[in-house]
């Protein structure tokens, strides 16, 4: 494996998909090809790799699968949020713990009532008051739309999270190369300034296909 990454650099944000084994959900978003396990390994560019459930798999059955096929190599797991989260139990918990789970993941891009700040601050809360975060020490991450961020500046800023919850925005708070100077991507900055927030930055073609190079500006910014 050749890189151009430092020997400490992370690539935080990987998905496995095993569709043959692990079928994804009925009433998904969208349908990508398989990214097998092997794939991954083979095309790595750094020993340190973060796989994250994606939203279309159904459950976390094929994440503890790869997690138990490859635990020793890669570390840190991210999990999607879903409705049956609060219902785990504290074995679940700790199984998914002992596979390397650190974070769960809350996805409010599809669907308008995902995007509402107060839908996501009822989430973050009922989040922070699980055995997984209060007991075992894991994070929230968020893929949310950069005006939704925006709406939970004062949320952030001005009053404490739940039980010190680390906060982290997936996809570069999902801003764009055009989000340069406008007032939410200011309120974004604000919040990462204040140490109250944290952000992932990753998928940059997914924020300007076209030519990903034109995210440079918020990269830098970040």
């Amino acid at each position: 494996m050749t890189s151009i990454l430092p020997c400490a650099a992370w690539d935080s944000h990987l998905h496995v998909l095993d569709p043959l084994r692990f079928p994804f959900k009925a009433n998904r978003a969208y349908t990508p090809p398989p990214a097998l396990l092997e794939s991954m390994v083979r095309h790595r560019y750094t020993d340190r790799l973060m796989l994250v459930q994606a939203s279309i798999e159904d459950g976390h059955t094929g994440l503890i699968a790869h997690l138990t096929e490859c635990q020793n190599r890669y570390p840190s797991i991210l999990i999607c949020y879903d409705q049956n989260f609060l219902q785990m139990t504290t074995e679940e918990f700790r199984r998914l713990h002992k596979a390397g789970v650190r974070c769960v993941r809350i996805h409010g891009i599809y669907g308008e009532d995902s995007k509402s700040g107060a839908h996501v601050l009822e989430q973050i809360r009922d989040l922070s008051a699980s055995y997984g975060i209060q007991e075992l020490g894991w994070t929230i991450s968020a893929q949310l739309p950069l005006r939704t961020w925006a709406s939970l500046k004062p949320f952030i800023l001005d009053y404490e999270t739940p039980n010190n919850v680390i906060l982290i925005a997936d996809h570069n708070g999902c801003t764009q190369p055009t989000d340069i100077d406008c007032a939410e991507f200011g309120d974004f900055l604000d919040m990462l300034g204040s140490g109250k927030l944290y952000v992932k930055i990753g998928a940059l073609y997914r924020r300007n296909p076209d030519d990903f190079h034109q995210m440079k500006g918020i990269v830098q910014a970040l």
